[in-house]
């Protein structure tokens, strides 16, 4: 008996070693991970803002530009916190936080972005390694596909894509504690988890989805189905409907597409396609775009054979693994359930049933939903394969592909040129957006004829019936020089756009202006002051028109507002004294005149005009004086212009 316990003393005291020696190699293989992870997204460091969203989102937001009480109020609240169709505040307060202390320096931005996503790997690890009874290999081959799976580069690559981030940052941890709560049984914990998924909601809707993921980890975990198990769940149920409610409610107001655009069978197909083509592109992640458009319907209204394909081939792969392992593999079902009802529940919110934006699927909305795949397989190879450096192998050649392919696709979101040319060739004359965004990026380069060659193809190629993009082409052809052809073509913008029209009125009424036809211009001025009276920009623009056109008290009226709104700006108060100049109002001209030489020391003409009010006034030897202050600053008088100041003076 005594031998019978050393011995087994001595197994206990001798297994301790490996343990240490594992644990230390562990931590290894996860630096190893966020090692890989963190060099593949390096030249991401680098990127620019884009133009798809990072204005709505950043760039012009003037929501993250304060941090104080009244604007995170604003941020918080469902209805000022709206952008771009999303009420997501703890992703705008991050977004708020990146600009008070770097302003619009892009690089703080991406450097957030990517210390998130390395957050996530390492999160994943521990969920996955927590999930299945701390298998290490399972952990890491999860965990490294996740990290660098090249269709998670959107999520991390473009900053409009914090939300995904963050509702997953919060999204694992509450899964995490989630599994800690089962062992403990802690109503703490189980109050943790709810914080969390709140945060999570908060961040992104789509986190409403980690509700049935709940359920799924209860079955994995052999928990059986009671009226506790649901009514712990009773408030994340509540409060994923109001999200769900308050997210429907606002997208519906814009971002979903009219329901009769396509029939409820082609919308199945789509639903079908996009979850065939998700799992498609997690085996072979090739041809990524980050525009995915919808297929061309014919003229009989039928689209392309292979969404009519599209749902039996989501059957197959779900039902044929589903009835082998059931057959022969029974033990691996629950694991197969896990992996593959984790994919379904976290993707099936975007696979198009009722159609959000314009594109059928996007590769951000795999970036949750890969965790389940990579899992389930992971952990059947594990339990299919007896030697386990097989799997190892195997597994490192699958990741090392997928970081390639990961630093192949993070430079294509370096900026806005990048981005869109990728679209293009992916989807030549298909992706309406792709040409318009390149072309107005050129158009803000001063490369403009590059930009014009994409409206032109835009209008003339691919046919266009977007208005903004004949306003686009329109103000391209004044950039050229070319106003005929402009006129013409916001002409054309108004015929298709009948309504909400003011932009093309103003830039019409500015080109009308530009070409000294100011009769033409201030007809559609007055008609873009029916829709926006106090917009800065008719203002602007308008008060420049009234001076040529000699309504002086109109003009002084506009400058009235400019001057008001825009103190720092150096031409108003300059134009605002020509016309009480030209009105005969000299001595308040002159005051005018001085508070553009205020703005600007160096203002010659100021000076000049100052020396004609004076003049005019019988005041010549300010008026000379002023006049030699002109003629110092490098303007040119009229000849004897001084000298006839002198001798009237009498000096």
């Amino acid at each position: 008996m005594s031998n019978q316990k050393k011995q087994i003393k001595g197994k206990a005291s001798s297994a301790k070693k490996p343990g240490r020696k594992t644990n230390y190699t562990l931590l290894l293989v996860i630096a190893a991970i966020l090692g890989a992870t963190y060099y593949c997204y390096l030249p991401s460091l680098e990127n620019e803002f884009t133009n798809w969203d990072d204005p709505t989102y950043v760039t012009e937001n003037k929501l993250i530009q304060k941090t104080n009480s009244e604007n995170i109020k604003k941020i918080f609240s469902p209805t000022e916190g709206v952008v771009s169709l999303n009420y997501h505040p703890i992703t705008m307060y991050s977004l708020a936080l990146n600009y008070s202390k770097h302003k619009l320096e892009p690089h703080s931005y991406f450097v957030w972005n990517l210390f998130i996503h390395l957050l996530n790997t390492l999160l994943v690890f521990i969920f996955i390694y927590k999930l299945s009874n701390k298998n290490e290999i399972v952990s890491a081959i999860t965990a490294a596909c996740f990290g660098l799976h090249p269709m998670h580069v959107e999520s991390v690559a473009w900053i409009s894509e914090r939300k995904d981030l963050l509702y997953t940052l919060f999204f694992l941890s509450g899964a995490i504690v989630y599994l800690n709560y089962l062992k403990s049984g802690r109503v703490f914990s189980l109050i943790l988890v709810f914080i969390l998924f709140a945060l999570s909601c908060l961040s992104k809707a789509m986190a409403v989805s980690l509700v049935p993921v709940l359920f799924l980890i209860d079955y994995l975990q052999a928990r059986k189905f009671t009226v506790k198990t649901i009514l712990e769940k009773t408030p994340f149920i509540i409060l994923a409907l109001i999200i769900g409610y308050h997210a429907v409610v606002v997208q519906s107001k814009e971002a979903m597409n009219e329901f009769d655009t396509f029939t409820i069978a082609q919308r199945f197909m789509f639903a079908s396609y996009g979850f065939m083509m998700y799992l498609s592109k997690l085996f072979v992640p090739f041809h990524l775009s980050a525009f995915y458009p919808y297929p061309n319907v014919n003229d009989l209204g039928n689209i392309p054979s292979i969404f009519y394909i599209a749902p039996f081939v989501c059957l197959a792969i779900i039902g044929l693994p589903l009835f082998l392992i059931w057959k022969f593999k029974k033990e691996l079902l629950p694991v197969f359930v896990f992996g593959m009802g984790f994919f379904i529940v976290t993707i099936i919110l975007v696979l198009q049933f009722i159609s959000v934006g314009s594109a059928i699927m996007a590769d951000r909305y795999s970036y949750i939903p890969y965790i389940g795949i990579f899992f389930m397989l992971s952990s059947i190879a594990y339990n299919l394969v007896k030697e386990k450096k097989v799997i190892m192998i195997i597994g490192t050649a699958i990741v090392i592909s997928f970081a390639y392919l990961c630093m192949q696709r993070v430079p294509v979101w370096h900026n806005t040129e990048t981005l869109w040319t990728d679209v293009i060739e992916k989807y030549p004359y298909r992706v309406e957006v792709a040409y318009k965004n390149r072309g107005n990026y050129y158009a803000q380069n001063n490369r403009v004829k590059e930009a014009y060659d994409d409206h032109e193809t835009l209008i003339n190629k691919m046919k266009s019936q977007d208005a903004g993009v004949y306003v686009n082409f329109a103000n391209i052809c004044g950039l050229l020089k070319d106003f005929p052809k402009s006129l013409e073509v916001y002409s054309q913008a108004l015929k298709i756009k009948k309504t909400d029209n003011y932009d093309i009125y103003l830039n019409r009424a500015i080109t009308y202006s530009m070409m000294q036809q100011f009769d033409k211009a201030m007809m559609d001025f007055d008609t873009a002051a029916t829709m926006k009276p106090n917009d800065d920009k008719l203002i602007q623009n308008r008060s420049f028109v009234y001076l040529q056109i000699k309504e002086y008290d109109k003009a002084i009226a506009d400058y009235n507002v400019l001057m008001e709104r825009f103190p720092d700006v150096k031409d108003y108060p300059f134009n605002r004294a020509l016309a009480k100049f030209n009105k005969g109002m000299y001595n308040e001209a002159i005051d005018d005149f001085g508070l553009s030489i205020k703005l600007k020391p160096d203002n010659a003409d100021a000076y000049f005009n100052i020396s004609l009010a004076y003049k005019l006034l019988g005041k010549f030897k300010e008026a000379y004086d002023n006049g030699q202050k002109a003629k110092s600053l490098g303007k040119s008088l009229p000849e004897n212009y001084l000298n006839e100041l002198i001798s009237k003076s009498g000096s």
